[in-house]
């Protein structure tokens, strides 16, 4: 479980994350492409019933949360429901 991220975190401080986790040049030069490709390189690896089953798309989604600047509230919203779920911890 991410806890950089804190519900006071900023969007300056959340890229800065996401230069440390991603490298700076990979989210920063990412599109929409990237999940497509994901999702064509792992065809059924999202279901809306049971979430992401590949971790390639699963980050490929945190890269564009970091491009477009949602980064940190993913993380909370995922700490504060997700992360809770035992289920969903042993998974990802």
């Amino acid at each position: 479980v991410d806890t950089e991220v804190t519900y006071n975190t900023t969007v300056e401080e959340a890229e800065a994350l996401c230069d440390a986790k991603y490298g700076h040049e990979n989210w920063t030069s990412v599109s929409n492409n990237v999940a497509t490709e994901a999702s064509l390189l792992h065809p059924f690896s999202f279901s809306l019933a049971t979430g992401f089953h590949t971790r390639d798309l699963s980050k490929a989604f945190a890269l564009l949360a970091c491009a477009m600047g949602n980064y940190h509230c993913d993380v909370v919203y995922c700490r504060d429901t997700y992360c809770k779920n035992p289920h969903y911890v042993e998974r990802y």
